[in-house]
């Protein structure tokens, strides 16, 4: 899925071509396998992963958009883009998965809720 989107943003970005493409194959691929290790997950657990993800993807394209220039560049854009946009990446992610899983188990025990009761007829 990373790559598929990677693509697609490359496609209509006027940025380095491939770069989106790597950058979110990879990050895809470091979640999927970050998941496996994680048996219940939470909105903090989502917070934390996207976080990281979103500071590493965040990363690469600040270092090879600035490859050349003054390292106190680089610097000023990790403090004042790159961690803001990672922590309001994984806000986002965090309240997504949070708002589908109360809305997954709102779900269930309507389902529970209804059997018992088709049960007692």
């Amino acid at each position: 899925m990373g790559f598929a989107l990677g693509y697609v943003q490359d496609l209509f970005s006027a940025g380095q071509v491939g770069l989106n493409l790597i950058a979110k194959g990879v990050v895809g691929f470091m979640a999927g396998a970050a998941s496996r290790y994680v048996t219940n997950a939470t909105a903090i657990t989502t917070l934390i992963v996207v976080l990281i993800l979103s500071a590493l993807s965040g990363t690469v394209f600040l270092l090879a958009g600035r490859a050349g220039e003054n390292p106190s560049g680089a610097f000023y854009g990790l403090w004042s883009i790159l961690l803001p946009q990672a922590v309001y990446d994984a806000a986002i992610a965090a309240g997504v998965y949070w708002l589908i899983g109360w809305r997954v188990k709102r779900e269930d025990s309507n389902e529970i809720g209804w059997s018992r009761l088709v049960s007692r007829w």
